[in-house]
C-alpha cells in the first residue's frame, strides 16, 4: 500500500480540514495520488469527502478516532471502503452514528485481485459487502486459517453478472420468485465446488442437476457452518398478503467472524424480524405491495436494533424518509448504496 496523507478530521457541529481546502485542489496536482481535495457538510448533516485518485488503480479510505495510539500501540486504522480509481471520486460518510473525531486517509493498493465496496471489521479479517442490483450483493470475506490468509465469496439471489469479482464459494438464495432466482446466474457466479443454500421452493425449481446436487436446503430454523460462515434461515414472509406465504422463503443470518449480517429476502415487518438479537448489519427490503413500507421497516430497526442497515429491494421508496425515521433517537447507521 502507498499511503496518502491524513488530511480531515469530523467534529460535532464542525468540520474541519487539517490542510487547508482552498490549497487542496491546487496542492493534489503535485501530491501523489490518492489526495484529499474537498470536504462538504451536507443539508442531512453527512460529510461527503472528495478525493482523487489514479484511474484503474485500486484504493481504500480508512478511519481512526485516535491519530496518536498509545507508547506501544500504533494509532488503530479502519478501512472503511475500497474503491476502483477513475479520477474525482467522493465517498459520503454517515453522520449518525457520531464519534467525537474521525479521521481519515487513504492509500493506494498494489495489486488487481480486490473486491470494492464497504468494509465490515470482524474478528478475523473483513469482509466487504458489494452491492449490486435490487436484490443481489456478494460478500467477500478475508480471513485467517491457521497461518494463512484465505478469502471466502458469498453471493446472495444473483440475477445480474458480477463482472471482475470472484467465483461464489457460497450461494445463498432467499425464495423462487424471478427477482430473486435466475438459475443461468447461479451457474456463472458459482466456482466449480461452490455449494447453493436456499429454500425447499427453489431446490424444486431447479433444472441443473449439478446444481441441485451441490444444494442445501435450509426451511425456516434451519442452520448449517459453511467454510466459517454460521448460516441460519429465518421466516420471511407477508402478514397481510399472500405474495410470500410462510414457510416458503429464507431470510438469512450470517456470523461471519463474530459479526451478525441479517439477509431480510421479501418479508414484512413480522415477530421473528423484530426478535432478532445482535444484529451487526441488516439488509432490509421494503417496497409496497411485496415487502415493508418505509415506516414498518423503520419500526423494525427500532425493535431489533441493528448497527448498521441497508435499504435494499426498494424501487420506489422514499429512502431519505426511511433514514430520517430510523435514525431517530437511535444509533444506527443507514447506508444508501445505488441499487439500480
Amino acid at each position: 500500500m502507498k499511503p496518502c496523507q491524513s488530511r480531515m478530521r469530523q467534529l460535532p457541529g464542525a468540520l474541519v480540514c487539517l490542510t487547508a481546502l482552498a490549497l487542496a485542489a491546487a496542492a493534489a496536482q503535485s501530491q501523489s495520488l490518492p489526495a484529499f481535495t474537498g470536504i462538504q457538510r451536507l443539508a442531512n448533516a453527512d460529510m461527503a469527502l472528495s478525493l482523487q485518485a489514479s484511474t484503474g488503480l485500486y484504493c481504500r479510505l480508512l478511519v481512526s478516532t485516535n491519530l496518536l495510539g498509545t507508547t506501544n500501540v500504533p494509532a488503530p486504522w479502519e478501512s472503511v471502503v475500497t474503491f476502483l480509481g477513475a479520477g474525482a471520486w467522493r465517498h459520503t460518510n454517515p453522520a449518525a452514528p457520531a464519534a467525537s473525531a474521525r479521521f481519515f486517509r487513504a492509500v493506494e493498493l498494489t495489486g488487481t485481485n480486490h473486491v470494492t465496496g464497504d468494509h465490515l471489521v470482524t474478528t478475523n479479517g473483513d469482509v466487504v459487502i458489494h452491492t449490486g442490483w435490487h436484490a443481489s450483493f456478494v460478500m467477500n470475506w478475508s480471513n485467517r486459517l491457521g497461518t494463512d490468509w484465505t478469502n471466502v465469496t458469498l453471493f446472495v439471489d444473483p440475477t445480474n453478472a458480477f463482472a471482475g469479482l470472484p467465483r461464489a464459494d457460497l450461494v445463498l438464495v432467499t425464495h423462487d420468485h424471478g427477482d430473486h432466482l435466475r438459475e443461468p446466474m447461479i451457474l456463472a457466479a458459482r466456482r466449480p465446488g461452490g455449494l447453493l443454500i436456499a429454500p425447499q421452493a427453489v431446490y424444486n425449481k431447479l433444472t441443473n442437476a449439478a446444481l441441485k446436487a451441490a444444494t442445501l436446503v435450509l426451511t425456516n430454523g434451519g442452520a448449517a457452518q459453511v467454510l466459517g460462515v454460521g448460516v441460519e434461515a429465518v421466516p420471511a414472509y407477508n402478514t397481510n398478503s399472500n405474495f410470500h406465504p410462510k414457510g416458503s422463503g429464507n431470510g438469512y443470518v450470517l456470523t461471519v467472524g463474530g459479526r451478525r449480517i441479517y439477509i431480510s429476502g421479501d418479508t414484512d415487518n413480522t415477530p421473528e424480524m423484530r426478535a432478532l438479537p445482535n444484529i451487526d448489519v441488516a439488509f432490509l427490503a421494503m417496497n409496497q405491495p411485496y415487502t415493508m413500507t418505509v415506516t414498518n421497516a423503520a419500526r423494525a430497526v427500532a425493535a431489533f436494533r441493528p448497527r448498521v442497515v441497508y435499504p435494499y429491494h426498494c424501487a420506489g421508496s422514499d429512502l431519505n424518509l426511511f433514514r430520517q425515521l430510523a435514525q431517530t433517537n437511535q444509533e444506527v447507521e443507514v447506508r444508501l448504496r445505488r441499487w439500480y
